[in-house]
Formats: structure tokens, sequence, C-alpha cells
């Protein structure tokens, strides 16, 4: 079996150069794709020892160069996008204003009418107040009224009560005074004789019927 190739210290540095001027993650399995050999945990573990020492990494790391036809593309580009995205936001932004615009008009229009319809009913609502307070005024003085006629009627009947209780003593008194005097003058008044009974009236002589004949019928 071939003993596998070393890789050195200096050729991992290379490659993780490499790789960090590309904008890429040192790695074990990132060096091995650059050098195209070696263990990728013994070469991460190499990476990460070396990097942590700034002695032996590179001070500087090489920027990319890009060239002057490539920026001038990418300005014109930015400029263009950002011209684009500074319409497209104008537009949404006068979109959401007219929308916003409308909602509070709408919202506007809801509360006018809400306040119409409040009005109304407040007014409907004085109305029946109104009427309620006048027909209670007019059963209060209903209710007075009969109330009066009760204690009128009351008090008539507490005076006839009284005057029959009067009367009927007044006719107490009379029939005591009375019942003495008139016992004994009954007592002394004999009984007068029984009427004799009169006389059968003669037939007249028309009326007569002879011996013999039928009566006359009527």
């Amino acid at each position: 079996m071939p003993a596998p190739k070393v890789v050195t210290d200096e050729e991992i540095d290379t490659a993780a150069t490499q790789l960090l001027a590309q904008g890429q993650r040192v790695t074990g399995w990132s060096l091995r794709r650059i050098l195209g050999k070696g263990t990728p945990s013994r070469m991460e573990e190499i990476w990460l020892a070396r990097s942590a020492s700034p002695d032996d990494v590179p001070a500087e790391v090489p920027a990319p160069v890009i060239p002057p036809s490539l920026v001038d593309r990418s300005e014109a580009m930015v400029a263009q996008l950002w011209a684009h995205a500074s319409e497209l936001a104008a537009v949404r932004v006068r979109a959401e204003l007219q929308a916003a615009q409308a909602r509070v008009q709408a919202a506007e229009d809801k509360a006018a009418q809400a306040e119409a319809v409040l009005a109304y009913h407040e007014q409907q609502l004085e109305e029946q107040f109104e009427v309620s307070a006048q027909i209670k005024q007019k059963a209060e003085e209903a209710v007075a009224h009969a109330q009066g006629n009760e204690r009128a009627a009351s008090e008539y009947a507490d005076r006839a009560m009284l005057r029959a209780e009067r009367a009927e003593a007044a006719a107490a008194e009379v029939r005591a005074l009375l019942q003495g005097p008139l016992a004994s003058l009954l007592a002394n008044v004999s009984p007068a004789p029984a009427p004799a009974p009169a006389p059968a009236p003669a037939p007249d002589e028309a009326d007569k019927v002879p011996e013999g004949a039928a009566p006359a019928s009527a």
C-alpha cells in the first residue's frame, strides 16, 4: 500500500490564502479540493493552529482585482436599480397614500352618518320623554282626582251612615216613649162587637123565572 502524500504547512498556507482571496471558508475539504491531496482533518487542524498564531499568518490578504469596466458596469447597474427601486417606492407610496385617504374619507362618511343617526335617535328620545312626562302628569292628575272622588264618596257615605244611625236612634226613643202610654190605652179600650150580617136583597120582579120555564140563555 503506497504511503499517503505529505502536505507541507506552506502548501496549506498557500491554499488557505487562495480560498480567502476567493471569499471562501477554509475547511479541510476545501484545502483538499485545492491541493488534491492530504487528509482533510489533519490539514484543517494545521490551518487552525497556524491561523491562531499571528506570526505564521500573512499580515494582509491580497484583495481581488476588479476590472474598471466591471466597476463602471456595476455602478451603472446600481444606479439603474436605485432609480427603478425609487420609482417603485414612489408608486407604492402614492398608492398607499391614496388608499389611506380613501379609508379616511370612508371613516369620515361613516362618522357623519353615525352622528346623523345619533342626533335623530336623541330627538326621538327627547320627544318620547316629553310624551311620557305628559302621560305621567295626566295619570297623576287622574289619580288625584280619583282619590278626591273617593274621599268625597267616603265622606258622603259616612254622613249618610251617621244620619241613618241618628234616625234609628230617634225612632227607638219614640218607640220607647210611646210604648207605655199606648199599652195602657189599648188595655182600657173594650173590643167592638162583630157587625151583624147584612140581609140578602129581595129579588126583582123582572128577574123572577116562572115555574116550569127554562131559564133564558145569556
